[in-house]
């Protein structure tokens, strides 16, 4: 659904070349050729905005999606629901202690390749790296209706990965990194946030704590994946979940959150 200044970004975005092709047919002429020439340059600028904002944080497929359906991106910051996945490695402070900068580097580099394919796989947004951990969401730019899917079939998908890697990085002597994975739904504000000298595209809300709160849980548990209630309404009829013993206490939040663990996908 549209808001009023989507939808007259929308317009504007179909009804100037109509007014292009009108002013072609009647006037033609010089006037016509800059009006031509002006259009083609606005839609290229518009492309190589699109670029600077999101190539490196979504697939191809989407990126080419979104320059069909500008629209996709508001002028301004909107509030959508999304699934939000963090991830972090346990003990990585650890291994970083005990490894050469160059050893880290070469650790840290072809896992996080990976682990972003596997989220581009599943049509999934970068948020961030920090250092092994790094945040992704479904939902923005583009408007999934199995947003919660996505993201836990892409969890699921890194854990997979993993293990080829960890057996790798054992043969070369090197400790294996172990994932935990958190993912929640939210109603969050999504845009550029960035400044004049740099765009920022990436969602704001209070899943943050949400998200921290379940990573304790998975290090209590020494469970891999876990979502919250909100996802688990979304998912529970394509995946087996195990519901936690232990609830999660947020501040902010008057009502403990039910906590599941992501087993894996139901067979067809």
């Amino acid at each position: 659904m549209f808001n009023g200044e989507s939808l007259i970004s929308l317009l504007r975005v179909a009804l100037w070349p109509l007014i292009v092709l009108t002013i072609v047919i009647v006037f033609r002429g010089p006037l016509a050729e800059l009006l031509v020439k002006l259009t083609r340059l606005r839609l290229t600028a518009g492309k190589l905005k699109l670029d600077a904002l999101l190539s490196e944080r979504v697939s191809a497929e989407v990126l080419a999606q979104v320059k069909r359906q500008p629209q996709l991106i508001p002028s301004h910051p909107e509030l959508r629901t999304v699934t939000i996945l963090y991830s972090e490695t346990r003990g990585y402070t650890g291994i970083s202690e005990h490894l050469s900068p160059e050893n880290v580097a070469k650790l840290i580099r072809p896992y996080l390749t990976k682990m972003t394919k596997a989220i581009f796989d599943a049509g999934g947004t970068l948020d961030r790296y920090e250092g092994t951990a790094f945040t992704a969401y479904w939902g923005a730019p583009i408007p999934y209706d199995d947003s919660a899917s996505r993201a836990c079939k892409a969890a699921l998908a890194m854990l997979e990965v993993v293990r080829g890697l960890s057996l790798k990085a054992q043969e070369k002597g090197s400790p294996p990194l172990l994932p935990i994975f958190a993912i929640t739904t939210s109603s969050v504000m999504v845009g550029d946030f960035g400044s004049q000298q740099r765009s920022n595209y990436g969602v704001l809300g209070n899943h943050n704590s949400i998200l921290r709160g379940l990573v304790q849980l998975n290090n209590n548990y020494q469970t891999s994946i876990l979502i919250t209630e909100q996802t688990h309404l979304a998912i529970a009829s394509f995946f087996e979940t195990r519901l936690l013993g232990e609830k999660l206490r947020v501040k902010g939040y008057e009502a403990p959150i039910s906590v599941y663990e992501l087993i894996k996908a139901k067979s067809a």
